[in-house]
């Protein structure tokens, strides 16, 4: 959960908390799920990654999308780039 003294720097320079910030987060993470949903359902894997193999990757992508909504995952540059799209709409690029 996200706590008053968590901040989130746009692209912009705005500096996002509270609300807005949790919000950002929980659309991150839904989509996160969707993806790995969907990636699962239409069992879009290489032949020969078993069974098994498919339910444990679903289970570790499920478990980020938790971290994402709880801010609890390392934010990297796909992270707040994601985020970042959320609040500001626009997409940074990693490279120029």
């Amino acid at each position: 959960m996200v706590t008053t003294e968590m901040k989130f720097k746009t692209s912009t320079g705005k500096i996002v908390t509270g609300k807005r910030l949790q919000r950002a987060l929980q659309a991150v993470a839904e989509d996160w799920r969707a993806s790995a949903l969907a990636v699962h359902r239409n069992n879009m894997y290489p032949p020969h990654v078993t069974r098994s193999q498919k339910r444990r990757l679903l289970i570790d992508e499920l478990k980020r999308a938790q971290r994402i909504s709880d801010m609890t995952e390392p934010v990297g540059f796909w992270l707040w780039q994601r985020v970042n799209q959320k609040l500001t709409g626009k997409c940074v690029a990693f490279l120029p």
